[in-house]
């Protein structure tokens, strides 16, 4: 099955709408990362500064690849530039089960 990596991010109370901004622009700049099979951001309902970043990959080769990348560190400064904290989780994708209406 694929890979997944689940980031959470806080950010100031004020920093809300910058992030997003800045999490769009480097989204679309990773999508044609090889391996990148979807990405997302979430935020718990009623908070503006806390966001959840949820990366699928083909495999976690293809994850530490990027990670490794110097480009992804160049991506990628602008949301820890914004950052308070943040927190990484990796999973191992065992089965995906999808809507017939999907």
């Amino acid at each position: 099955m694929s890979f997944r990596a689940e980031l959470k991010m806080r950010v100031s109370s004020t920093s809300g709408p910058k992030f997003l901004d800045a999490w769009g622009r480097v989204a679309r700049g990773a999508t044609s990362w090889n391996g990148l099979l979807a990405q997302s951001i979430s935020r718990p309902v009623g908070s503006h500064d806390e966001f959840v970043i949820i990366s699928e990959w083909d495999d976690e080769e293809s994850f530490r690849a990027f990670e490794t990348d110097p480009l992804q560190e160049e991506l990628t400064s602008v949301l820890r530039e914004l950052r308070l904290s943040s927190s990484m989780s990796l999973f191992e994708v065992i089965e995906r089960v999808v809507s017939a209406e999907s």
